[in-house]
């Protein structure tokens, strides 16, 4: 992956947190964020990976399902802020 491609999907999962927070407020994300945050953590524990590579696992699972496009969505909004905490921080 090219530093450009990094920067990228960097770029995406941040407007991807910041669009559920901007639909859900942040008490709507933070509630958001601790239903899927175990989902992530338990496919970390299962492929023995970090959070990038399990929110793979998960947007391929995520595409097979009729609202897959949103749960997409929301898992990298988690994956972000897992990886750099905002709203979750306090």
């Amino acid at each position: 992956m090219s530093q450009q491609q990094a920067v990228e999907i960097t770029a995406k999962l941040y407007q991807c947190r910041e669009q559920q927070i901007f639909l859900g407020g942040e008490d709507g994300f933070i509630q958001m964020f601790d239903k899927w945050k175990p989902v992530v953590e338990a496919t970390m524990n299962k492929h023995q990976c970090s959070e990038l590579p399990a929110l793979i696992e998960l947007l391929k699972l995520a595409e097979s399902k009729p609202d897959g496009g949103m749960m997409m969505h929301v898992l990298n909004a988690v994956v972000c802020e897992m990886l750099e905490p905002t709203v979750t921080a306090h």
